[in-house]
């Protein structure tokens, strides 16, 4: 079985780096992280099998680097477990979650129990051709003119949409890293043939195919760019982390929840203001962030032991440098295998054998081996089942983006069901599902010869739609996009249901707690109270948008409306003076913007002719409070207020 458990492990590290799961949304993020878990659950099961079937004394191999990855497995666990029922299914699934913390201790330990002499070389020959099929698949898709791109397959449902970034590695990073460490280790099969004076020309194609690619990769970083969060927002999201909760951080997997809670507000006046990241800039930062100054110490010694557990200088240098690189730059699965593969697989470090024994009976049988073969077995099938639901709802609900995007509104509606009914507990799928109902909903209304069974459905349509986005709350309540999704639609239901509006005002308010300084937020909580004819109310949080962000036009644009519903026609002109200097001069919203200037001045000089309007393009008002659909229905209010306690309700199908 040792020999079988080689062989496999040699195939996982080389199938990492090219693995994808088309069937899912990020077929290569979850994609890679579902596969991991799932291979690294066989490997398992082959090593146990292998403990029971050894007749010499059955061993484990062990090391410093091994521990310190079992103290971050441990504490990321406890982490998992404090976490609410819903927060837990999302940072299972997630990229740099607990289910990645899982694969990649379980990987590594699988390789640390194939160590010996030669191994690593037999190794690297699998990680090579993986790299070799990687490498010529992106020289390929280099050469095609970018006219012809992207390539979808098949055509009318892509499962593989090959662009000019496209990478079998998941980007440009994870196959720089998988290219880098090749041609490290082939650089030096040349180098030590050339001092023994052999001939290295096989060695020399090889390593020249591998260094081409190599540079082409890091041509075309350059020129599209890392699209990683800045160092100074990583840091100060950090420290912010470290101030709040020093011990356990932010928690496993809930980067994205830091960086809602405590961005810095001067990260609003950079160009990629309006992205939101789950990941730090750097792998060392998120783990700081996240696990706290436990998880930041176990990081930092993984990276010592790592180092020192190398016998030769050649070693240590490979470790050290890469190790940095690993932690200096953001999170990459890819990487973080490959380089706790050197780490712990090498064949020239330090282990330590430790017999598997715990005896009993009169004879003295051991009994160690079994009972780890069963409790492995166990595991495996408890988490296989909770795994495969993943999966299957993560299928639905590719499925039910496909039927959206194909405007079939019932299969997206039915989809959706079976995916929540696989996963049941994950907010995003109820997030969803609530826009679904209620985009359903309002086709319905919209048809002037509704009847009334129309009127029925379209009724329990919206009812649903507030149940599961109240849902999606109660199951991940610190995430502010699911008060902000809960208050959107309660905006929509503004002469619907009665009380809708105050409901709305009590989202917007909760989703701002948790992201203090997002302008748009502000600026549509904003949008709600200037429709409900607030103007003072809403001329405070348009102040707040353009102060957070203080070349934030929208804002400006909105703000100066809203002082011109106060009668404040001086700071109007003022403010819509500023939102002018704003935009561009060749735009519609500059000639929409500058005719109402031209017009406010005027009504300061006591005149008022009308000024011509030009389409606007992203300069808007707040929109109206909806009417449309004003008395087509009477929706009872009973249970749809915003909740007060935590609700899991499943979904049902409308008849």
């Amino acid at each position: 079985m040792k020999a079988i458990l080689k062989i496999y492990s040699r195939l996982l590290l080389a199938l990492m780096p090219v693995i994808f799961l088309p069937v899912v949304i990020n077929g290569f993020g979850f994609g890679k992280n579902w596969f991991l878990v799932v291979a690294v659950a066989l490997g398992l099961l082959i090593w146990g099998v292998g403990l029971v079937l050894d007749k010499d004394k059955p061993k484990i191999n062990w090391s410093p680097v091994m521990g310190w990855l079992a103290v971050w497995l441990v504490w990321a666990t406890i982490s998992f477990f404090l976490e609410a029922v819903g927060v837990r299914t999302r940072i299972a699934m997630g990229e740099s979650g607990w289910g990645m913390v899982l694969g990649v201790a379980g990987g590594a330990f699988l390789w640390l129990q194939t160590v010996e002499k030669g191994e690593e070389d037999k190794a690297l020959k699998y990680l090579t051709v993986a790299g070799i099929v990687v490498a010529l698949i992106s020289l390929v898709i280099f050469l095609i003119p970018i006219k012809k791109l992207p390539i979808n397959f098949p055509s009318n449902n892509p499962l593989i949409s090959i662009s000019s970034g496209w990478s079998l590695a998941g980007g440009a990073m994870g196959e720089l890293w998988l290219l880098v460490v090749l041609v490290w280790a082939w650089g030096q099969k040349i180098w030590i043939k050339v001092k023994g004076r052999e001939r290295y020309i096989g060695e020399a194609v090889v390593a020249s195919f591998l260094v081409l690619v190599t540079l082409l990769d890091l041509y075309k970083l350059t020129k599209t760019g890392l699209g990683m969060l800045d160092w100074r927002s990583s840091w100060m999201v950090a420290v912010e982390a470290l101030k709040q909760k020093p011990l356990m951080g932010a928690g496993i997997g809930n980067f994205m929840e830091a960086f809602y809670w405590w961005r810095p507000a001067l990260f609003n006046l950079s160009p990629i203001w309006a992205n939101i990241y789950q990941w730090s800039g750097s792998w060392l930062l998120q783990v700081w962030t996240e696990l706290g100054l436990v998880g930041l110490g176990a990081w930092l010694a993984i990276w010592w032991q790592g180092w020192k557990r190398q016998n030769d200088r050649k070693s240590k240098i490979k470790v050290m440098v890469l190790g940095l690189w690993l932690l200096v730059m953001p999170f990459n699965l890819v990487g973080l295998l490959l380089w706790l593969w050197l780490a712990v697989g090498s064949d020239g470090g330090k282990i330590r054998e430790t017999e598997v024994s715990l005896k009993m009976g009169e004879r003295g049988f051991n009994v160690a081996p079994a009972m780890i073969l069963g409790l492995t077995i166990i595991g495996i099938v408890i988490g296989g089942y909770w795994w495969t639901r993943i999966m299957l709802g993560e299928i639905y609900f590719r499925q039910s983006l496909v039927a959206a995007a194909k405007n079939d509104g019932g299969q997206t509606y039915n989809l959706q069901i079976k995916a929540i009914s696989q996963n049941v507990n994950y907010a995003e799928y109820r997030r969803v599902y609530s826009q679904t109902n209620l985009a359903l909903a309002q086709g319905m209304l919209s048809n002037k010869d509704i009847s009334e069974e129309d009127k029925q459905k379209a009724v329990i349509l919206i009812q649903q739609a507030v149940r599961e986005a109240k849902a999606a709350v109660a199951m991940d309540n610190q995430n502010p996009s699911y008060w902000e999704n809960l208050a959107v639609i309660y905006k929509q239901l503004i002469g619907v249901v009665d009380g809708a509006a105050d409901w709305g005002i009590q989202a917007y308010s909760q989703a701002m707690t948790l992201n203090p300084v997002s302008p748009v937020l502000r600026l549509d909580f904003g949008g709600l109270l200037y429709a409900m004819e607030k103007y003072d109310e809403a001329d405070r949080l348009f102040e707040q948008a353009v102060t957070l962000k203080i070349d934030f036009a929208n804002g400006w644009y909105n703000w100066a409306h809203a002082a011109k519903q106060q009668k404040k026609l001086t700071e109007a002109v003022a403010r819509l003076s500023q939102a002018l200097s704003l935009v561009s001069p060749e735009s519609g919203d500059y000639e929409k913007a500058s005719g109402e200037l031209a017009t406010w001045k005027k009504e300061l000089e006591a005149s008022s002719p009308a000024a011509t309007e030009t389409k606007p393009e992203t300069l808007k008002l707040p929109e109206a409070i909806p009417s449309g659909v004003k008395g087509k229905v009477s929706v009872p209010k009973t249970g749809l207020e915003p909740p007060a306690e935590k609700i899991t309700p499943a979904p049902t199908q409308t008849p």
